[in-house]
């Protein structure tokens, strides 16, 4: 007769942080996407700018990145290429009634991105800067921005330029 294997459970050599860790046991899918934490939490400048259709995030770092998160649980990032002095703030758009035309580096995404700008359309906040906390994974990351109450967890396609995300209330 077949007797299967025992595998042996997976041992990371970083330990996630405890709240985070009670985030993830709600969704095993998701934490088997992300496999291990990397390292330990680390803090970057951050931004956020809520959307029609869904929310940007900025983060500092090595590289300089672009969160485009849509509605549908997907997400795209890209490098913030926007440089001060050289690009312009806005590009003067006139947004509907009660929106707003985003600026800077969410800006340059929005509108050099036409696939980007039609799934988010136009956003319905200012840019919300603070302090990002960050736990890397082996396949994605988790963001929490104290401004928005939540974090955001970004597990990776192949490539790690798109996804998939959910947000979970509270921070880490």
């Amino acid at each position: 007769p077949f007797t299967p294997l025992a595998l042996a459970p997976i041992t990371c050599p970083w330990s996630t942080p405890p709240v985070l860790e009670n985030m993830l046991a709600a969704d095993p899918a998701l934490s088997n996407a992300l496999g291990c934490a990397s390292g330990t939490p680390a803090r970057f400048a951050g931004a956020a700018q809520v959307f029609q259709s869904g929310t940007m995030y900025y983060l500092d770092g090595a590289p300089r990145s672009i969160y485009v998160l849509t509605i549908d649980g997907h997400y795209r990032r890209f490098d913030d290429t926007w440089v001060q002095g050289v690009d312009p703030d806005s590009a003067g758009e006139i947004p509907p009634p009660g929106l707003i035309e985003p600026i800077r580096g969410f800006g340059k995404v929005w509108r050099t991105n036409a696939d980007v700008r039609a799934s988010l359309g136009w956003a319905i906040t200012n840019e919300m800067g603070d302090t990002a906390t960050v736990e890397y994974f082996e396949r994605g990351r988790a963001i929490y921005l104290p401004v928005r109450g939540e974090t955001i967890i970004l597990a990776e396609d192949p490539g790690g330029q798109s996804g998939v995300w959910r947000a979970i209330s509270g921070g880490f």
